[in-house]
């Protein structure tokens, strides 16, 4: 297991506004959601990637509140020729720190 790798990303009012706003990533032809709730309190979603290399499958479940989220994250790539599939396991935690200022997307903490 490694250790955190905190930082900071600007979640705008905008990106918000649509049912999965800043869960989606950056605009992918190649992934879906198979499903995806962001209601009352819960998190909870799957998504298929096909990629030339291979099919990466992931869930996502866990809570959040108007001030933070909490999340667990658990993928499974496979990719043709591959001695067997690829596991990950992430857990996410945010939380809301202050009002945006426009330079944090990104930006390491600490």
């Amino acid at each position: 297991m490694t250790k955190p790798h905190p930082f900071k990303r600007c979640v705008t009012p905008e990106d918000v506004k649509t049912d999965h706003g800043f869960f989606t990533g950056s605009q992918s032809h190649h992934c879906t959601y198979e499903h995806f709730t962001l209601r009352g309190g819960k998190i909870d979603a799957a998504m298929v990637c096909n990629e030339a290399v291979g099919t990466m499958r992931a869930t996502m479940a866990g809570s959040y509140t108007p001030d933070s989220y909490h999340f667990d994250l658990h993928s499974t790539v496979e990719a043709p020729g591959a001695a067997g599939p690829q596991k990950m396991t992430i857990t996410i935690d945010g939380a809301r720190t202050d009002a945006c200022r426009g330079a944090e997307t990104g930006a390491k903490v600490g």
